[in-house]
């Protein structure tokens, strides 16, 4: 009888733990277009058209996935560091996909709205610029004033 309260009260502790796991949270996901640009050594821009970013939070925890034209496809990690209602400030600190790296910028969200501003050093993003694809190059930095909710 002992052993089988004790296996009882276990099962129930490891039942009971299961469910208490917080769900990620989207956001919501916002379209439009982000530029990409580098300033120095020379000037090259270009932009990521038709892009949809979704946002999705876990505690203090973001995970941030954007793809655009063309070729463009980046997830990164973050972290929340205000909300207010409906309105996020994010720390982004990572790039988890393609490959890992850090980076450094601020998402934030507000009234359907989302600002994007992620720089990336060392690296080459794809762009459409006057109907052309052109790689951007260097310490890259991808923004956008206002990305609107789907």
């Amino acid at each position: 009888m002992k052993y089988a309260t004790v296996f009882l009260m276990l099962l129930t502790a490891v039942a009971c733990k299961k469910n208490d796991e917080p769900k990620a949270q989207t956001i919501g996901t916002f379209n439009g277009n982000l530029l990409v640009s580098v300033t120095t050594p020379t000037v090259q821009s270009g932009d990521l058209l038709n892009t949809d970013v979704t946002v999705s939070v876990n505690g203090n925890n973001a995970t941030i996935t954007a793809k655009g034209t063309p070729n463009f496809e980046r997830t990164y990690t973050g972290t929340v560091t205000s909300t207010v209602g409906t309105t996020y400030i994010i720390s982004v600190l990572q790039q988890t996909k393609p490959t890992e790296k850090i980076v450094a910028g601020t998402i934030s969200i507000m009234n359907n709205g989302l600002t994007f501003d992620i720089t990336h050093n060392g690296d080459a993003i794809e762009a459409i610029k006057d109907s052309k694809t052109v790689t951007v190059t260097g310490n890259v930095r991808v923004t956008a004033a206002t990305l609107v909710k789907k």
